[in-house]
């Protein structure tokens, strides 16, 4: 299949479907149905008819009433939301509905763009909450220490919320216990985008849910890891039980439902809500006999990468995150997929990641395997001299060539306004290299990793425009066109 002609959608999905494409990225259900069945989606697509309630006003014991409780017993939550736009949606509901408007809140850098957006609509003041690095040179963050998630709390007064990410998207957690109790301590809530993590409940073997943890609230994408369609999610409100330590208050449940409201449509799926449903059913029967096989399954496959030369796997807390650092992951990329039809998640510059799931097979894997096989021998010949040898060294130590994460971590900008205002404001386009003492008037963020490197409201330093330049010769960098970025006039 050229993946580059020209053809509708349409006619695009459907050759794509049949063209053998091993998909090594979300939605967990892998282009499979051998797991969740749907009936065909034009005949159970229907509105708010009789006997299938409103997901805005579900009726006490109907049927969506009924698969948000049992969502909530299942995941371990007071109270638990279904969203069909996605952990974007939740996201939005959860941080508008638990943090009063033009309040603080302490936020993780790497946070979604989501929460971004959340900042601007609530008109909050963010301060960021830089995390501990992983894997230094590859640009890979690492958890967040309760320690300068005190220190913070300490330094800054009135602080409404914590939001932060965990698992990250190369499935690094964070102890969510610990900083949920300092949280709370403090009289501040605790948001966590779990968006990567709906499938932890369901192994002990995996981290633990920030929903048994003592986080507020909790957003889980189902189509990121679980066989569910994609924009299905759950936002999980679970504070009712910890209310009341030092004057902290509990989560507003009927104001968070109010926003869940706003930001879904107001023709709710039913399809995307079958599909929720499917996936509960699925995990009531049968999740202990999948995870079980699912985790040999894996835990096989990365007995096998890590006997690669050329390519080291990354140890993360997520076993079903493959993140595999080489020295050129666009090469690496091309290879998989134009020599073994092969899809992986995400490409950075020195690293690629690849998801799993239980919708696997050990064929799949068999597949996948021989493909980075096959690519590392290719690297083994091709550079096998001394050099080579110290290259592999320093593949597997982190002392690449583009420090990301450190810069991240280093050069903090200076806030010169809220993100709100910054995107209201009348805003010029200028040149990259005029802007340093600029005032950013949007994000201007590279993608992988997707975080921003300047915020709306921020000063543009030379240093950030470094970094930029850089990013823009091998990376997508969003908020910057022709060479040129928004500033406020």
């Amino acid at each position: 299949m050229d993946l580059n002609k020209p053809q509708s959608l349409y006619d695009k999905l459907t050759e794509y479907a049949d063209a053998g494409y091993l998909p090594m990225h979300m939605p967990g259900a892998k282009g499979k149905n051998n797991l969740i069945s749907l009936p065909d989606p034009y005949r159970i697509d229907i509105t708010e008819i009789d006997g299938f309630d409103n997901m805005h006003h579900p009726e006490s014991g109907e049927v969506l009433d009924l698969e948000m409780k049992r969502a909530a017993r299942m995941f371990g939550a007071d109270h638990t939301f279904l969203s069909v736009n996605g952990s974007t949606g939740a996201i939005l509901a959860a941080i508008s509905g638990a943090v009063p408007k033009r309040s603080k809140v302490l936020v993780a850098r790497n946070c979604h763009i989501s929460v971004q957006n959340a900042i601007i609509l609530r008109e909050l003041t963010p301060v960021w909450l830089y995390p501990e690095v992983l894997h230094k040179k590859a640009g890979i963050y690492g958890a967040y220490g309760d320690k300068s998630i005190r220190n913070a709390l300490e330094c800054e007064q009135d602080i409404a919320a914590v939001i932060i990410t965990s698992p990250t998207y190369e499935g690094v957690v964070s102890d969510i216990r610990s900083i949920a109790d300092i949280c709370h301590a403090h009289g501040a809530k605790l948001i966590v985008d779990e968006a990567h993590g709906a499938h932890f409940p369901f192994s002990e073997t995996l981290p633990e849910s920030a929903v048994s943890q003592g986080a507020d609230l909790v957003i889980q994408s189902l189509h990121k890891t679980l066989p569910a369609l994609t924009s299905t999610a759950l936002l999980h409100v679970n504070s009712e039980r910890f209310a009341g330590q030092n004057g902290w208050e509990k989560v507003d449940y009927e104001n968070v439902k109010r926003f869940s409201d706003i930001y879904q449509t107001s023709s709710p799926s039913y399809v995307l809500m079958a599909s929720i449903s499917g996936c509960l059913n699925l995990l009531e029967k049968r999740a202990d006999e999948l995870f079980e096989t699912y985790e040999r399954n894996v835990r096989t496959l990365r007995k096998r990468l890590r006997n690669l030369k050329k390519i080291f796997l990354l140890s993360t807390d997520d076993w079903g995150k493959l993140v595999l650092i080489v020295d050129n992951a666009s090469a690496l990329h091309d290879y998989l997929l134009n020599e073994h039809q092969i899809q992986i998640e995400m490409t950075s510059l020195h690293y690629v990641i690849l998801m799993t799931s239980i919708a696997d097979s050990v064929a799949d894997y068999e597949r996948l395997a021989g493909a980075l096989e096959r690519y590392d021998f290719m690297r083994m010949q091709a550079d096998n001299d001394a050099h080579s040898h110290k290259n592999e060294e320093s593949v597997k130590s982190g002392a690449l060539d583009f420090d990301v994460a450190q810069f991240m971590v280093e050069c903090k900008s200076e806030i010169r306004c809220i993100p709100a205002e910054a995107f209201e404001a009348p805003c010029e386009e200028v040149a990259l290299e005029a802007a340093v003492g600029r005032v950013a008037g949007e994000e201007i963020c590279m993608y992988p990793p997707g975080i921003s490197v300047v915020c709306p409201g921020e000063i543009i330093t030379e240093e950030s425009v470094a970094l930029i330049q850089k990013a823009c010769e091998r990376l997508h960098v969003y908020g910057i066109s022709e060479g040129k970025v928004k500033c406020l006039k």
